[in-house]
């Protein structure tokens, strides 16, 4: 009995130091863009897979802005984001491309997540400038981007140089206001 009042503690303490962490830290704010020290140096090129198999690679898209967009199907503020990511995507087609990088564990709960989605943006992310990666291994989103916070984006230049990296949901204003600075 006094051994799992000690577990119990234990865990109640544990919680409560988590809790006092994740409310001391300075979290970057929602939807604010801030540029990179390294905007001009272009990112490093990578490979993904989209939800469905097909592979591509970063650089197939040179030539074009980019919005990198890491999220989950678990993360209130990237479902909370999606539909406005694939509107701009639609308005911006002629010049940009959206990679939205997904890290959840299974693909079938991306294809639930997007058949919840409005019929507007259940058309949308069929666009030819809209792919929607697996990373279930984080090897991107961990390795590239570094990525501990979802949602994150990042938009890149025709020549490939993060100019910015945006911490938190985004909302079409948001993104238009990014791309019209570009």
């Amino acid at each position: 009995m006094r051994i799992k009042i000690l577990i119990i503690g234990f865990t109640v303490l544990c919680g409560l130091g988590f809790a006092m962490w994740d409310v001391v830290r300075t979290p970057a704010p929602s939807g604010q863009a801030s540029v990179l020290p390294s905007a001009s140096a272009p990112l490093e090129d990578f490979t993904f897979t989209d939800y469905k198999g097909g592979q591509h690679t970063l650089y197939d898209f040179k030539g074009k802005h980019v919005l990198i967009n890491l999220w989950a199907t678990w993360c209130a503020p990237c479902v909370a984001e999606f539909p406005d990511l694939l509107h701009i995507a639609d308005q911006r087609s002629d010049d940009l491309v959206l990679i939205a990088i997904s890290i959840d564990n299974d693909t079938d709960v991306i294809e639930r997540f997007f058949k919840k989605l409005p019929d507007a943006a259940q058309t949308q992310i069929t666009l030819d400038n809209v792919y929607i990666a697996h990373d279930p291994l984080m090897k991107i989103t961990g390795s590239v981007f570094q990525a501990t916070r979802y949602p994150e984006s990042y938009l890149l230049t025709p020549d490939m140089a993060i100019v910015r990296k945006i911490s938190g949901a985004l909302t079409g204003d948001d993104i238009q206001s990014l791309l019209a600075d570009k």
